[in-house]
């Protein structure tokens, strides 16, 4: 007989430092996004509507790739939960 599965990460284990790297840039990204003044923001959108449609789809495929494996890594569940 087995017992229960054992959880994907235990108290104390520590994470895939790639997966905290990824978490860390694209907070530092999103945060940096909001210090970017108004014009560069206009530009960029004038860029992008201005881009082909395969260049938007290829942004959109790694924007939900990045989402994915952000998404995929072992979250520590909240402390109340582990008892």
């Amino acid at each position: 007989l087995q017992g229960p599965p054992e959880p994907a990460q235990r108290h104390g284990e520590r994470q895939d430092p790639q997966q905290n790297a990824l978490l860390i840039s694209l907070l530092i990204l999103g945060f940096g996004a909001t210090l970017i003044s108004q014009g560069i923001k206009d530009r960029f959108k004038r860029w992008y509507l201005q881009e082909h449609f395969i260049v938007k789809m290829v942004l959109l495929l790694l924007i939900i790739q990045c989402m994915y494996q952000v998404q995929s890594s072992t979250i520590q569940p909240f402390i109340y939960f582990q008892f």
